[in-house]
C-alpha cells in the first residue's frame, strides 16, 4: 500500500494520453511535454480520450510506479482545457490540478492508496 505526505503535488495532463504507454512512455511525456522531473515525488495523472481510464506515474525514491484504473461505468470529470491551460504566450508548465484532486483521491483510494485529506 502506498501512502503520501500532505505536501503531495498532483499534476494532470489535460490532453488525452495513449493508454498503451507505460513506465518509459509516461516518463517521456512528463519530461518532454510537461518539462518536469518525474522523479520529484509528484503524481502525474493521465487519462484517455473517453476519460474512462487513467494512469498515474509516481516515483517513491526506490523506483517508478505506474497505477491504472478503468471505470466500468461513467467517466472521470476533468476541467475544460480553456480554464486549465496556461496563456499561450507563457511556456507550458505543470500546475497542480486542484479541481481534480477529489476525483483522483477517490480513484487512488479505490486502488488502495492512502492520500491525506489536506492536499
Amino acid at each position: 500500500m502506498l501512502s503520501f505526505t500532505g505536501s503531495l503535488k498532483v499534476y494532470l495532463a489535460i490532453q488525452p494520453c495513449d493508454m498503451r504507454k507505460s513506465f518509459n512512455g509516461l516518463q517521456s511525456v512528463v519530461t518532454e511535454h510537461l518539462k518536469a522531473d518525474p522523479l520529484d515525488g509528484a503524481l502525474y495523472v493521465f487519462t484517455n480520450k473517453r476519460r474512462n481510464r487513467l494512469k498515474i506515474l509516481y516515483f517513491d525514491k526506490t523506483g517508478l510506479w505506474v497505477l491504472a484504473k478503468r471505470l466500468e461505468i461513467g467517466t472521470f470529470s476533468c476541467p475544460n482545457q480553456s480554464t486549465a491551460a496556461p496563456p499561450s504566450n507563457s511556456p507550458p508548465k505543470p500546475s497542480p490540478c486542484s479541481p481534480m484532486v477529489s476525483t483522483f483521491v477517490m480513484a487512488l483510494a479505490s486502488l488502495g492508496i492512502n492520500v491525506p485529506r489536506n492536499i
